[in-house]
């Protein structure tokens, strides 16, 4: 279950930050919108907001490239609400006073990702694991590697593919 909040008509919640204030690279805050974009459709299908994914995604991304992103986006995401018992809480990527925030959800799946791409395995799975509640992160994992190896590589990524490898073993490519 998802739901969106107007952060600009309430005071900020303890957990969230500034999206500039973050350590998400270009890549990173296009994924951002390209999830919140999906996020929303999820929260209300008639919006039919995974098309605006997929434009963002084609718009940030190399063509080749960019359909792939929203697609492993959207299994990330797909696996993590699985994982989780209670709502996970963004902002509209259409409302730029909301864009500019992080809820706490939005950035414990961001920095996992983050981490992910960096070649931090332990740093991706804690929060993953913190996000999903404990609960089961295999197939989130999996989705993770997925998505952190179809984007582009950080230019602060440690190096070798063996980091991104190690998140995951047996994960899809």
């Amino acid at each position: 279950m998802t739901q969106h909040r107007h952060p600009h008509q309430q005071r900020l919640g303890p957990q969230d930050s500034l999206l500039d204030q973050s350590p998400l690279d270009a890549a990173e805050r296009t994924c951002l919108e390209t999830i919140r974009h999906m996020l929303h459709s999820f929260a209300a299908p008639q919006s039919q907001a995974w098309m605006a994914a997929f434009r963002c995604a084609d718009a940030g991304f190399a063509p080749a490239t960019g359909p792939l992103i929203a697609t492993q986006a959207m299994r990330y995401i797909d696996e993590v609400r699985k994982s989780r018992i209670s709502v996970f809480h963004f902002n509209s990527a259409a409302c730029p006073p909301c864009a500019a925030v992080l809820t706490e959800h939005e950035r414990r799946l961001m920095l996992a990702l983050h981490w992910a791409r960096r070649g931090h395995p332990a740093r991706a799975r804690l929060e993953l694991m913190l996000l999903c509640e404990g609960n089961e992160i295999a197939h989130a994992m999996a989705r993770l590697t997925a998505l952190s190896r179809a984007l582009p590589a950080p230019a602060d990524a440690a190096p070798g593919p063996a980091q991104t490898a190690a998140l995951h073993p047996g994960a899809p490519r």
